[in-house]
């Protein structure tokens, strides 16, 4: 389809986060370039050597598509044929004024990987058109090298304002310092905090890294569900009825720290309901962990969770 817009006179620019995807054969996106899609490299090999091997670790994991300027879309969801069949995944369609900042961001990460702005900023930037449903969207952007990392930031304060319940949905729990404190200090307030995981994980060492932080959660009045069936990749909060979150961003440092990453923050009551009823749906197929249950786990099951802790910060 991309090929096809191309050919067809669209404008059409790809970003290929070219370490995670290393796996992909070359003439894939050699195809896309050949049917007229711009297609830039992430992180670029040819760069000198100290530069590319300092930037190896920084991925943007930033998921969006903007059309046209006036329609975005961002959230957990990658392009692969397999999300259909075997993952369970949320994302998000913006329209009006909050897809200027999809654009900002997209255009952001165009550049610094070497991509070229040969239209003026009016082509990326046209006016909003009214919106018969006017709702508040925040965009929040995170990368490295910032003074302070905003989307970790906005965990915390979502977290140590929320007064009756915070649900979170990640496919990877490695919660940073500040995040883990928050998790427990609205838990043990009193706010009915629940997080999501899916019960089998995509990778060997991702399995033991999320339940490490079990016991000292549910220790805290923090409850634990384990999704069975399609792998979840959604990355998702909602809290009191007022604020959800839908983004990029997972519960983990690599997110919050090292990553290029977006979320889209909405203050409304009815998307806040509709999202929390998304994760009330989503518990029909969870199976709930109890702390007897992690302090009857065996040395041999406990210590490679121990073992993959000490890695916490880089996962």
């Amino acid at each position: 389809m991309l090929i096809k817009k191309a050919q067809e006179g669209v404008k059409v620019k790809f970003i290929n986060e070219n370490v995670a995807n290393m796996p992909i054969i070359h003439r894939y996106y050699s195809s896309m370039k050949k049917g007229g899609v711009e297609v830039i490299r992430f992180t670029n090999i040819h760069h000198l050597v100290g530069d590319f091997l300092t930037k190896l670790n920084y991925r943007n994991h930033r998921k969006i598509v903007v059309i046209d300027g006036k329609i975005g879309y961002t959230g957990g969801m990658n392009i692969n044929d397999h999300y259909f069949r075997q993952w369970r995944d949320t994302h998000l369609r913006i329209e009006g004024d909050a897809v200027a900042s999809l654009q900002l961001i997209f255009l952001n990460s165009w550049v610094i990987s070497g991509g070229k702005r040969n239209e003026p900023y009016p082509f990326y930037f046209p006016e909003a058109s009214p919106q018969e449903d006017n709702r508040l969207v925040q965009i929040i952007a995170d990368e490295p090298g910032l003074n302070f990392h905003p989307i970790e930031t906005s965990y915390e304060w979502a977290l140590l304002h929320a007064s009756d319940y915070f649900y979170i949905q990640t496919p990877y729990f490695v919660p940073s310092k500040p995040v883990l404190s928050a998790l427990k200090a609205a838990a043990l307030s009193g706010v009915d905090v629940r997080i999501m995981i899916p019960m089998h994980a995509d990778s060997f060492f991702m399995g033991p890294a999320n339940k490490s932080f079990f016991r000292e959660c549910l220790s805290s009045g923090i409850r634990i569900f384990l999704r069975d069936g399609e792998f979840m990749h959604a990355k998702t909060f909602v809290t009191d009825d007022y604020l959800s979150c839908i983004g990029t961003a997972n519960v983990d440092n690599r997110s919050f720290s090292l990553n290029y990453e977006d979320n889209a923050y909405l203050y409304d009551r009815e998307l806040a309901l509709e999202c929390k009823a998304i994760f009330e749906n989503d518990l029909r197929q969870c199976k709930e962990i109890t702390l007897e249950e992690v302090m009857a786990w065996r040395w041999y099951q406990r210590f490679p969770q121990w073992l993959i802790r000490q890695a916490a910060p880089l996962l």
